[in-house]
């Protein structure tokens, strides 16, 4: 578990994998969010202008790989869809995966 914002008024977080779809780009990573919060609520809770990703895989429209980054910024305002990829049933699941997830 992580922890946000001043050390003394923590907020424990839990890491969710998460796939994004803005206009031009399919993000896959992680998205801390607050145990026992659905990420709808999540969303609805933060109005920051960006939320942060971690171990993010940043894929064309087509799948194909463009970058990884250890932390990307994504604006709210650009998503268009945001779900967990537990809960997606995906043509190919291998092709989403991030690193760790093949190895368990």
């Amino acid at each position: 578990m992580t922890y946000r914002g001043d050390p003394a008024a923590r907020v424990e977080l839990e890491q969710q994998t998460v796939l994004i779809r803005t206009h031009e780009q399919v993000i896959v990573g992680q998205l801390h969010v607050r145990p026992q919060t659905r990420l709808k609520d999540e969303m609805d809770l933060c109005s920051d202008a960006y939320m942060a990703v971690t171990r993010a895989r940043v894929y064309a429209p087509d799948a194909r790989l463009l970058y990884v980054a250890d932390f990307l910024l994504v604006a709210r305002a650009r998503i268009e869809t945001i779900a967990p990829i537990e809960d997606l049933r995906l043509a190919d699941p291998e092709a989403w995966a991030l690193p760790s997830d093949r190895e368990s």
